[in-house]
């Protein structure tokens, strides 16, 4: 471009009646040159790898069209995969690196490896591990492997190997059994091993209990046991036992009849309790099931709105920070009473999946790419979604565009 600049210049300059022509040619040239350099710039110069390099997703991360954050979101990539670059660019203050034709994404949930695979080498060890949130049994120790099961909340395992992978640690639980960090916990209780232990034995006490945000009540104290009704905010009741299960105290509110810690707080007041009436039998009425969904969805909206400009923070299920699948398994426990899973795996069939032209506030929206979901944010009408959106950014309100379109959605209340 300099060289053509230069070249126009002179020619025009061997007459000197055309010394002002040339006056305004240069400075319009200069003008576009500046403008071309300045588009480079910012959609970063790339540089071409020259032997085979490998990038590893740290992070749940976009696919862009090409290396700048402006440019349209083309895909997702899940925590662990790898991928050959084969150019490189700088551009809004990352490396991008280029995984394919027109498929860029940036240092900023990714990182350079010198190995193309995810597998890890397992270390003998020996302990007991709780299962934390509903999670995935996998052959192996990585999400590459085939989910060969799955695992409630407040299980307990012996654990007989441990490996690292995806940036998870893994325990092995059985042959072809393995179990991530992400949802378990190393447990040093005593309780036996190998069953669900979200059974607890009851402790007899006497109070009062407030329900906070809409829950569910259970048959047991224990998120193993069936529900069995559905308490509404606000409502008061007297308990007669408390237990101890999944992380939760359990109130008995009547026969049968539970409430979790999670939705409920003691009550000291003076305002008289109400009997555990408020629950949905087989005699409730289609207009009182519809009234109850529909103060469920407005309490998750709502507590979801809380949240905003909270940060992102991978792993995060709140309450001070949030990563997207925490977010929706923080709202949906404390605002409606339901146990959703804690991540986008067990969340995308948490509830029945709807076509983005049928989408109700309440809803949760999944962004998936070749059979993996990705992302997820909570619709709350008007085009409009909740999401903790990647890391160096808060909590927020977000528009439903054709640059980040999702997939489809979840209808987890109705």
């Amino acid at each position: 471009m300099l060289n053509l600049l230069m070249s126009v210049i002179k020619n025009e300059m061997i007459s000197g009646e055309l010394q002002l022509k040339t006056s305004k040619l240069s400075t319009s040239l200069l003008a576009s040159t500046a403008v071309f350099a300045g588009v480079l710039l910012a959609s970063g110069h790339s540089n071409k790898v020259s032997a085979a390099s490998y990038v590893k997703i740290n992070y749940s991360s976009n696919v862009r069209q090409t290396p700048t954050t402006a440019a349209k979101i083309v895909g997702g990539l899940s925590v662990g995969s790898v991928f050959t670059y084969t150019n490189t660019a700088t551009a809004n203050g990352y490396t991008w690196y280029q995984i394919g034709t027109n498929r860029w994404v940036a240092s900023a949930g990714a990182s350079t490896t010198t190995s193309a695979t995810t597998t890890s080498t397992s270390t003998a060890a020996s302990g007991k591990v709780q299962i934390k949130y509903s999670s995935n049994q996998r052959s192996g120790a990585g999400t590459s492997y085939s989910v060969n099961g799955s695992l409630k909340v407040g299980a307990v395992y012996t654990y007989t190997a441990t490996a690292k992978a995806n940036g998870y640690t893994w325990y092995k639980i059985g042959t072809n059994k393995w179990v991530a960090s992400a949802g378990a916990a190393v447990y040093s209780g005593a309780a036996s091993t190998s069953t669900a232990t979200s059974t607890s034995t009851s402790t007899a006490a006497s109070g009062k209990v407030q329900i906070k945000y809409a829950s569910n009540q259970r048959s047991g104290a224990g998120t193993s046991y069936s529900v069995n009704g559905s308490l509404k905010a606000g409502a008061i009741y007297t308990y007669t036992a408390k237990a101890t299960a999944n992380g939760y105290t359990w109130y008995q509110i009547g026969t049968n009849k539970w409430v979790a810690s999670a939705g409920a707080v003691p009550y000291t007041g003076s305002a008289s309790a109400s009997t555990s009436t408020s629950t949905s039998t087989s005699t409730s009425t289609t207009t009182s099931t519809s009234s109850s969904t529909s103060a469920k969805i407005a309490a998750v909206i709502t507590l979801a709105k809380t949240e905003i400009g909270k940060p992102y923070v991978w792993g995060g299920k709140g309450p001070n920070s949030f990563d997207c699948s925490g977010l929706m398994y923080y709202v949906f426990l404390h605002a409606a009473g339901v146990n959703i899973g804690g991540y986008t795996g067990a969340q995308q069939n948490a509830g029945t999946r709807v076509s983005l032209s049928a989408l109700k506030p309440g809803d949760i929206l999944f962004w998936s790419s070749n059979g993996s979901v990705y992302h997820d944010a909570l619709y709350i009408g008007n085009n409009q979604y909740i999401a903790a959106p990647e890391p160096g950014e808060n909590v927020k309100v977000a528009t439903i565009s054709s640059y980040f379109y999702p997939s489809f959605g979840v209808r987890v209340l109705k």
